[in-house]
């Protein structure tokens, strides 16, 4: 696993570094993620539950801070409060979509609508993991099919693939750890 998992790391630090166009979201995922999943290998063996929950817990935290920094970015932009930027981003040259751009440019209120979900969701998604428990699922079906959607309508498949080798571990902490740690707190450990 150390092997395995240091040479996926030091794959993907040196792709992020020679990359020659700008980085999106999605790289940044699968660079830190590669360093959490190096630093796991290091510091425990494949078998201790603690080494583990640390393991998912902090690929957890990555997801949270992920989508909370889009969202946070994306609230202080007017561009995107007002649905613009979603009607600009589909009209780039690189990850564009004519049809869905002019369907966006022709439906203000769609994209001001579209805009406000994605934010909404982005910001939410953190939370969300620390107090709906199962729920969570809901969240994670709404980012499948928003990142799916980004990979077919503006062929970014990355963003996909980033997104569910995150999921798993944000479903664990709202599923197992948080009610554990609730668990813990109230009574004690009993």
């Amino acid at each position: 696993m150390k092997v395995l998992s240091g040479a996926l790391f030091m794959v993907t630090a040196a792709l992020f570094h020679l990359q020659r166009y700008g980085h999106e979201g999605s790289d940044h995922v699968r660079l830190y993620a590669n360093v959490i999943l190096f630093g796991a290998a290091l510091v425990g063996s494949d078998e201790t539950t603690i080494s583990k929950a640390v393991l998912l817990a902090a690929l957890a935290a990555l997801g949270a801070s992920f989508y909370f920094g889009a969202g946070w970015v994306k609230v202080l932009s007017p561009k995107w409060r007002s649905g613009e930027a979603i009607t600009i981003a589909f009209s780039t040259r690189l990850f564009g979509n004519e049809q869905f751009a002019a369907a966006l440019a022709k439906h203000k209120v769609a994209a001001l609508a579209i805009s406000w979900a994605v934010i909404v969701w982005e910001l939410s998604f953190g939370p969300a993991m620390l107090l709906v428990g199962h729920y969570i699922f809901l969240w994670i079906c709404v980012g499948l099919l928003f990142h799916g959607a980004v990979a077919v309508l503006m062929r970014l498949p990355v963003f996909l693939v980033a997104s569910l080798t995150l999921y798993p571990s944000m479903y664990w902490v709202a599923t197992e750890a948080v009610p554990a740690w609730f668990c813990l707190m109230r009574w004690g450990g009993a």
